[in-house]
C-alpha cells in the first residue's frame, strides 16, 4: 500500500497476520492523505485520510487480490480532526477470522502543551466508538469479525506516552496486548505506576473482550515488550528489552549487562507468572508462535558491541517450554537460523 508521492499520499505497514480460515493476508499500518491499496488484478482501493495519519487494516487474498481497507481515525470534524494520528502496531487473527489490533493514537504536536484532547472512532464502518485521547500518546486494542464489523474496542493510557505494541489470541478466546506506558496509565480501571521512564505491560482481556487484569514490568530506565504469542499447550510468550534493573509481578530482579538487554518471557495463563530468559546486550522485534515452535527477530550486540539483524528459531523440536525453564540466549550476535537453547 501506499501513494506515488508526498503531495498524493504515502503508508507504512507495520504487521501481517494470515486467517486460519481462508489463509488470507490482513496487513497494518498507517497512511496519510490518499493512500491506494494495490492488488495482483489490476484493481486497487483508494482511502482518504479524516485526520493527520489513519490506521488502515487491508485483507487480501491468498493470491494477492485486495479484498476489504478497513479504515479509522479522527472523528469527523471534531475539534482537532486535522492533528490526528493512529497508528495500528500489531495484528492478530483467531481461528474463526475475528481480527485483532493493537496500537496508538495522539495528536500531532503545533507548539502547544500537550495533551490535546483529540478524539478517533474505533469503529471503521457506519457505527462510531468514540474515543478521547489523554496524554500525548494513548494506546488502543480493537476487535474485528471476520467481515470488519466492529466487536469491541478499548483506550488506555494516562498523561505521557502509551501504546500497544503486540497482540494475540488464544484458543479460549482470551487477548493478550503487550506495550509500555510512562507515568500513571489505566487499563480498564486499573490504574498502574511505571517505576522508571517506560515500563511494560501486560494486559489479559476475556473471550467478550473485557478486561481482566494487566501487569507491570520494568525498572529505572526504558523497558520495553514488543511482541507477544501463544504455543501449544496454552504458553503465553512475550519479547522485549529492558534497561538496569527491572522487576517482575514475581519478585525477581534482572540486571542488564549491556545498554538494553533482550528478554523471552514465560506468562502462566493460569497464575500470572512470568519467567524470564537469560538476557543478552539487544532488542527483540517481534514474536510469532505455528503450534509448539515459535519464531524470534530482533537485533544483538556482538562482543565488539556492533550490532546485527538476527532471527531465531525457539523450539526447534516441538518440545515445549515448562515453566520454570529459560530460553537462553548466548552471548554476542547469533546467525540467521542459530536456535536458542531450551533447558
Amino acid at each position: 500500500p501506499g501513494g506515488g508521492t508526498f503531495d498524493n499520499g504515502w503508508a507504512v505497514a507495520y504487521d501481517v497476520a494470515v486467517d486460519p480460515t481462508d489463509e488470507s493476508v490482513y496487513v497494518g499500518g498507517m497512511f496519510a492523505e490518499n493512500a491506494e491499496f494495490e492488488s495482483t488484478d489490476a484493481v486497487s482501493m483508494t482511502r482518504a485520510t479524516v485526520g493527520d495519519r489513519d490506521a488502515y487494516i487491508a485483507k487480501y487474498s491468498s493470491d494477492g487480490v485486495v479484498l476489504r481497507v478497513d479504515q479509522f481515525g479522527a472523528v469527523a470534524n471534531s475539534t482537532y480532526d486535522h492533528l490526528m494520528r493512529v497508528y495500528v502496531r500489531a495484528l492478530a487473527v483467531d481461528t474463526v477470522g475475528n481480527i485483532y489490533a493493537a496500537g496508538k493514537f495522539g495528536a500531532m504536536s503545533t507548539g502547544s502543551s500537550y495533551p490535546i484532547p483529540g478524539t478517533i472512532d474505533l469503529d471503521p464502518g457506519p457505527g462510531t466508538a468514540e474515543r478521547t485521547v489523554v496524554g500525548s500518546w494513548d494506546g488502543f486494542v480493537v476487535k474485528l469479525d471476520s467481515v470488519g464489523g466492529f466487536v469491541g474496542g478499548h483506550a488506555f493510557g494516562g498523561l505521557s506516552s502509551d501504546e500497544g505494541t503486540g497482540v494475540a489470541v488464544d484458543s479460549n478466546g482470551q487477548t493478550y496486548v503487550v506495550g509500555q506506558f510512562a507515568g500513571q496509565a489505566s487499563f480498564g480501571g486499573a490504574t498502574l505506576t511505571s517505576e522508571g521512564v517506560e515500563d511494560s505491560f501486560i494486559s489479559v482481556l476475556d473471550a467478550d473482550f473485557n478486561y481482566m487484569r494487566t501487569h507491570r514490568l520494568g525498572g529505572e530506565g526504558y523497558d520495553h515488550a514488543r511482541g507477544v504469542a501463544v504455543a501449544d499447550p496454552g504458553m503465553v510468550l512475550l519479547a522485549g528489552d529492558f534497561q538496569s534493573t527491572a522487576s517482575l509481578p514475581t519478585g525477581q530482579l534482572l540486571d542488564a549487562t549491556g545498554g538494553s538487554d533482550l528478554f523471552v518471557s514465560r506468562f502462566n495463563t493460569t497464575a500470572p507468572v512470568l519467567e524470564i530468559a537469560s538476557p543478552t546486550r539487544g532488542m527483540a522485534t517481534s514474536l510469532v508462535a505455528e503450534g509448539s515452535s515459535l519464531a524470534l527477530s530482533g537485533v544483538v550486540a556482538d562482543d565488539d558491541l556492533g550490532t546485527s539483524d538476527v532471527e531465531w528459531s525457539l523450539m526447534p523440536d516441538g518440545v515445549p517450554l515448562g515453566v520454570g525453564e529459560f530460553l537462553t540466549v548466548p552471548a554476542g550476535s547469533l546467525p540467521v537460523g542459530d536456535h536458542l537453547i531450551v533447558g
